[in-house]
C-alpha cells in the first residue's frame, strides 16, 4: 500500500477488520480462517496494531463512519484479549463520528461480560450466524451451537441493550426441505431481528461440501428448490414488515446495514488484518490470506503481504455502477460526460434490452432490477460489463 498515496483520501468513511481466528470449520464455509490459541491472538492484535500504526503514519487517522469487526469469529477471543483488541482500536480509529459499529459472533459465544465490554467499546449492532434453526441441519453444516443457543444469545443481547441484531440463514441447504425451511422463518420472525439475511447454499471449491457432493454423499439442491425457498423468505419476511433492501437482506424500518450499502452503493473503505480487502480510488488490494505471514512482514515494519491492482477507470466506474443493482434502490446512469463514449453507448443499448425483456425498469431515474429478476443481480452485471 505504500505507493497508493494518491488513492487514500479523508472519503474512506468505511473501514473493515478481520478477526482470522474460528472454533472449526463449517462444511460450506470457504473464508479464510485459522484455529484459535493464546500465542496466536496475541501475535495477531499486535500485527494489526503494526497495520494500522502504519495506515495513520501514512495517511492520518481513520475517521470512519462504520466499522465492521468480521471473521472468522471476533466472538471467540477471550475477554481479556478481546478488551485489548477494542483499546488497540480505539487508539487508531476516532470513535466519534461512527454511525454503525457492528461485530459478527455466533450464538452461544456471548456471555455477559463479553456483551457487556462490546457495548462499552462502542459496539452498537451484532451480526449473529444462525444459518438454520433445525438441529440436524446445525450438526450437518458443521455448526458449534443449537437452536436454543440463537434464542438465548438474542434475549441475552436484549437485557443488555445491544438490540439492533442481524441473524443470517441459508436456504437451500442439502436436507432442508420445504418444512424445515418454513420452520425455520417462523423461528426467526418471532424472535423479530430489525436485520435478517438470507443467503442461497452455494458450494464453494476446497469446502467440505464441495467434497462431500463430488463423492455423492450429499445430494445438491436444484435451482428451482433454491429459488422456492429465496421466493418463500421473500414472502414470509416481506409480508412480516421487512423490507428487501439488498438481493440477500431484509431490515425493518431505518435498520439496512451502513456498512454493506457503502459496498454495494460503490464506496470506498479500508480493510485491515489477513484477507482484508480494500478498495481506495481506482486501488484494489486485498491481503494475503496467511496469518503468519501477515504478522512476519508486520513485525518487520512493513505492510503485509498482499495482492494489489490500479484498475482503469473505465473499470473502476463500471464496477460501481453494477454493483447498485443488488439494492432496492438501484443505480444512477453516470454523466455520460463522465464515461468514455463506447462504454456508455454500450451501457445504453444494453439497458434497452434488458428492459424489454423485463430485466430492468427505472424509478425516479435510477435503474433497478424488477421483482422478476430481483435473483439475478449477477446476471445483469454480468451483461453491463464491457
Amino acid at each position: 500500500m505504500s505507493d497508493s498515496s494518491s488513492y487514500v483520501t479523508s472519503t474512506v468513511r468505511h473501514v473493515y477488520i478481520h478477526v482470522p481466528f474460528c472454533s472449526g470449520k463449517c462444511s460450506y464455509c470457504a473464508f479464510y480462517s485459522e484455529p484459535c490459541s493464546h500465542k496466536r491472538i496475541v501475535r495477531y492484535i499486535e500485527a494489526l496494531n503494526r497495520e494500522l500504526e502504519l495506515f495513520g503514519k501514512q495517511y492520518g487517522m481513520l475517521v470512519p463512519d462504520t466499522l465492521y469487526i468480521g471473521g472468522g469469529t471476533p466472538s471467540i477471543l477471550p475477554d481479556e484479549a478481546l478488551a485489548d483488541f477494542m483499546r488497540m482500536i480505539h487508539k487508531h480509529i476516532r470513535m466519534n463520528t461512527l454511525v454503525e459499529y457492528t461485530m459478527e459472533a455466533n450464538p452461544g459465544t456471548l456471555s455477559d461480560s463479553t456483551i457487556a465490554l462490546l457495548k462499552n467499546s462502542g459496539v452498537n449492532r451484532i451480526s449473529l450466524g444462525a444459518q438454520s434453526f433445525d438441529e440436524k441441519i446445525l450438526t450437518t453444516m458443521g455448526r458449534r451451537h443449537s437452536s436454543g443457543d440463537i434464542t438465548r444469545t438474542v434475549e441475552c443481547l436484549r437485557t443488555h441493550g445491544l438490540a439492533n441484531i442481524s441473524l443470517d440463514l441459508i436456504a437451500a441447504f442439502p436436507g432442508v426441505d420445504t418444512q424445515i425451511w418454513r420452520d425455520s422463518l417462523q423461528k426467526i420472525l418471532a424472535i423479530r431481528p430489525p436485520h435478517i439475511s438470507v443467503y442461497a447454499c452455494s458450494v464453494e471449491p476446497g469446502t467440505r461440501l464441495e467434497q462431500q457432493q463430488r463423492m455423492g454423499e450429499i445430494p445438491c439442491p436444484t435451482e428451482s428448490e433454491s429459488l422456492e425457498q429465496l421466493d418463500s423468505a421473500y414472502e414470509s419476511l416481506t409480508s412480516s414488515g421487512y423490507t428487501p433492501y439488498e438481493t440477500s437482506n431484509y431490515a425493518l424500518k431505518d435498520h439496512a446495514c451502513r456498512h454493506n450499502m457503502a459496498y454495494w452503493q460503490g464506496k470506498d473503505y479500508a480493510g485491515f488484518g489477513p484477507a482484508a480487502a480494500s478498495r481506495l480510488g481506482q486501488l484494489r488490494r486485498h491481503n494475503s490470506e496467511n496469518l503468519t505471514a501477515y504478522c512476519a512482514e508486520l513485525e518487520k515494519g512493513l505492510w503485509p503481504p498482499a495482492e494489489s491492482e490500479v484498475v482503469s477507470i473505465q473499470d473502476d466506474i463500471t464496477e460501481r455502477f453494477v454493483f447498485g443493482f443488488r439494492t432496492a434502490y438501484g443505480c444512477k446512469l453516470p454523466n455520460e460526460n463522465d464515461v468514455p463514449e463506447a462504454l456508455f453507448t454500450h451501457w445504453i443499448c444494453t439497458l434497452s434490452d434488458l428492459q424489454s425483456r423485463r430485466l430492468v425498469c427505472q424509478q425516479d431515474g435510477r435503474w433497478c432490477l424488477t421483482h422478476r429478476s430481483r435473483h439475478l443481480a449477477d446476471a445483469v452485471a454480468r451483461e453491463l460489463l464491457p
